[in-house]
């Protein structure tokens, strides 16, 4: 007979007590604080934020595309960042048969611009805008120009890319195909825009990219090999000092010194004014001509479509026009000015920019003719009835010294 020992009940389990009011409450906060910024992105961003670029990516061959590419113009438009692009892109996109990227929400990107969609060259200038640095780094270490305001200050094979990269090819052309097509229509649109300021310093590498494929065509002017280019190219330019401060104006750059903003704008210019040349299709037009007038603006976005061989379309163009703010740069010449008579450490800084670098910024045409040039010193920018440099620095320091000596008798 077996004897069975009785096992001792299993102490009660005590139950959870429940969340209190306040417990309760900081739970809900959390959640709500992890869910705003995620409802934020999406009110901005749009769905593109949280998908995956892989899951969207068109797959078309390199063969594929060099098919749809023999009846399609693809239009890039650059310039310097705050310089008049997405004013441009979004007239131009008026026309019927121009196929462009939708607004940020529809693309998930940053002013809908195609570089932040790609990854198949740098984005440079943009993404990089809050790991700015401060000139020297952090104990004064080394510190590489890649932000907003610089990035075209940095090493020229890191910038300026051209024809002879090694990654010019088929595989390439596909994959930044598939990752700006999947925002094109590409079933009855002949001609397709992106904008990028940085395609100002991107030009030669885009049109050697886009022509892989392109029976006959070659990188070599006048003829290029006698075949149209797939790639036309069209750069806006706006005054450097109004250029320098629309940078300040992001929180960015607001600290960022005139001198440097103004060598970027150059950089960029000087990029461009070399390449230029080596385009097959090309135009370049200032913002403050586009802005003139209603009828400017009618007139050079009627130019531009002509010239990318687009019939006319003039409801379109006068629509086009009626968005265009007129005096662009008219907030920023109050500002300029109203800086160099309260700050006149700030003239004299400006003064020095002006003389080291207005020779450079007046050989720049930044339309293709003699007429497009900027002067640091014209008569927007000259402030009239500014006293004498030295006699304004004078009063600021007797200025300073009654302050200092007012503070020691107190």
């Amino acid at each position: 007979m077996t004897t069975t020992t009785a096992q001792p009940a299993a102490a009660p389990v005590p139950a959870k007590p429940a969340a209190t009011r306040w417990e309760q409450a900081i739970i809900g906060l959390m959640l709500a604080l992890m869910l705003v910024p995620s409802l934020v992105c999406y009110a901005i961003y749009g769905h593109h934020f949280f998908v995956p670029d892989s899951f969207t990516r068109l797959t078309h061959t390199p063969e594929e595309w060099q098919a749809m590419l023999r009846n399609r113009t693809v239009v890039f438009i650059g310039g310097p960042h705050r310089g008049g692009t997405s004013v441009l892109w979004e007239m131009l996109a008026r026309h019927p048969a121009i196929s462009a990227f939708g607004s940020t929400r529809e693309t998930g990107s940053d002013h809908s611009e195609g570089m932040f969609v790609q990854s198949v060259y740098p984005r440079f200038g943009i993404g990089h805008e809050f790991n700015r640095g401060r000139e020297g780094g952090k104990g004064g270490s080394a510190w590489r120009p890649t932000g907003l305001g610089r990035y075209a200050l940095g090493p020229e094979a890191d910038v300026h890319w051209t024809e002879e990269h090694p990654s010019v090819g088929a595989p390439k052309q596909a994959q930044l195909l598939n990752e700006f097509g999947r925002f094109w229509e590409l079933s009855d649109k002949p001609v397709l825009l992106e904008k990028s300021p940085p395609n100002a310093v991107l030009s030669r590498y885009l049109q050697a990219l886009l022509n892989v494929g392109n029976p006959g065509w070659a990188p070599v002017p006048p003829t290029f090999g006698g075949v149209q280019s797939v790639a036309r190219f069209i750069f806006i330019s706006r005054h450097p000092l109004a250029n320098a401060y629309a940078h300040r104006a992001q929180g960015s750059c607001r600290d960022e010194r005139l001198a440097v903003l103004i060598a970027n704008w150059l950089a960029v210019h000087e990029y461009l004014e070399a390449d230029a040349p080596r385009l097959q299709f090309v135009r370049r037009l200032r913002l403050e001509d586009l802005a003139a007038s209603p009828h400017a603006a009618e007139e050079a976005i009627g130019a531009l479509w002509a010239f990318l061989s687009l019939p006319p379309a003039p409801e379109m163009a006068a629509a086009a026009a009626r968005s265009v703010r007129a005096d662009p740069n008219g907030k920023y010449i109050a500002q300029h000015c109203e800086s160099m008579r309260a700050e006149p450490r700030a003239r004299a800084a400006f003064e020095r920019a002006a003389a080291e670098l207005n020779e450079r910024v007046r050989a720049i045409s930044v339309t293709g003719d003699a007429a497009g040039r900027y002067d640091l010193l014209d008569d927007d920018w000259r402030c009239a009835g500014l006293p004498p440099l030295a006699d304004a620095l004078e009063a600021q320091r007797a200025e300073l010294e009654a302050a200092a000596a007012l503070k020691d008798e107190n």
